[in-house]
């Protein structure tokens, strides 16, 4: 299920963020669409969208690609020893990313 824009969360912390994903967590679709090929995909998804927020670039992908970038990068955060307050700025780019794409329809 793809968030609305109201659910899209304004306020971003680590806990927001973690009831965000278990509500819309997209994983069970994309693990279906890519089968054999979704931890090479996703891997190519996750880079491309982190070099864009690295660069200061905006997000160029739909709304439930950056959905996926957003629940991967959460479970995959603590083996990354990425500090806290950088995480919560990529998914604050990720959020305003979504809140662009489903304002655009």
């Amino acid at each position: 299920m793809l968030p609305q824009l109201e659910d899209i969360p304004s306020e971003i912390d680590l806990s927001t963020v973690k009831e965000f994903i278990r509500q819309f967590d997209p994983t069970a679709s994309y693990r279906q669409r890519w089968g054999a090929n979704y931890l090479d995909n996703m891997q190519t998804l996750w880079n491309s969208q982190i070099e864009r927020f690295q660069s200061s670039l905006p997000a160029d992908v739909a709304c439930e690609d950056l959905l996926m970038v957003m629940t991967f990068d959460y479970y995959l955060g603590p083996s990354l020893g990425v500090p806290s307050d950088r995480k919560v700025d990529f998914f604050a780019w990720l959020c305003a990313g979504m809140k662009r794409g489903l304002a655009q329809g």
